[in-house]
């Protein structure tokens, strides 16, 4: 009777987990984001070369800077979100 009520308790645990995971990530609190950027050109020592340095980065980025009332209405109003 105890590991039924153990799985039980567990499986709440885990279901309630997934539906916050899930709305966190529909509300766009936690979302993955890759950028570029591009500094400025380096030289060889001669002079005949330009090396261009790039940098990618790719992560997860969390809070509520891009869920606006504006931006989130027109999001339900078109019947999706983002």
């Amino acid at each position: 009777m105890k590991t039924t009520a153990a799985r039980l308790a567990l499986a709440a645990l885990l279901l309630v987990l997934a539906v916050a995971a899930g709305l966190t990530w529909v509300l766009r609190l936690v979302t993955v984001e890759g950028h570029t950027g591009y500094f400025g050109p380096a030289f060889s020592l001669d002079g005949r070369f330009v090396y261009a340095i790039v940098r990618e980065t790719t992560g997860l980025t969390w809070g509520a800077s891009m869920v606006t009332p504006g931006r989130l209405s027109r999001a339900i109003r078109r019947g999706r979100w983002g």
